[in-house]
């Protein structure tokens, strides 16, 4: 999907130093990322496969979460849609640590602390403010707010109503659900 001339032009334009080395990262499944590795720092950049969708709500959701001082990486950089890829880029701080199923030595106190500030988060997370309802909207390069793709919960819940009833499959069931 990327050129590698783009991508060295992108890193080029971001960071004031060339990478050591840049690595495709095989977990990313949502976007393209490419692990940037410098002497002392590691960054990861990420493109995202589709055009016109837009990092922004990205942007605006871990800022908001710092704020709240959730333990998520920061972004350095962002671009809505970085032209010769006619894709938006964004590149994160790494998050530190390691995952907590690679960390078989952890001691039972250690796991109950960590699951208990996992919960702490999911709270502030849970707390971040999205304007209507329904999936996030991708294509707007809004980098303030976060929006849903509806402005109202009734027609988020019956954008896809008569589809959802097909596919129960009961015939017999569908007038008393409809009413």
């Amino acid at each position: 999907m990327t050129s590698g001339k783009y991508l060295d032009e992108l890193v080029n334009r971001i960071f004031s130093t060339r990478p050591l080395r840049m690595e495709r990262v095989a977990e990313g499944v949502s976007t393209h990322v490419y692990r940037t590795v410098f002497q002392r720092e590691i960054f990861y950049l990420r493109i995202l496969p589709e055009e016109g969708a837009s990092f922004a709500p990205e942007v605006v959701t871990h800022r908001l979460l710092r704020q709240l001082q959730v333990k998520v990486p920061e972004v350095i950089f962002f671009e809505h849609c970085y032209e010769p890829l006619q894709r938006s880029v964004m590149v994160t701080t790494e998050a530190k640590g390691v995952p907590i199923s690679q960390s078989s030595d952890l001691r039972r106190e250690e796991l109950e602390a960590i699951v208990l500030e996992a919960g702490r988060d999911l709270a502030r997370i849970n707390s971040v403010r999205v304007e209507g309802f329904g999936w996030v909207k991708r294509d707007l390069p809004d980098t303030v707010h976060i929006r849903g793709g509806w402005e109202a919960d009734r027609a988020f819940m019956l954008e896809s109503w008569e589809s959802d009833l097909a596919y129960l499959d009961k015939p017999d069931q569908i007038p008393r659900i409809r009413a």
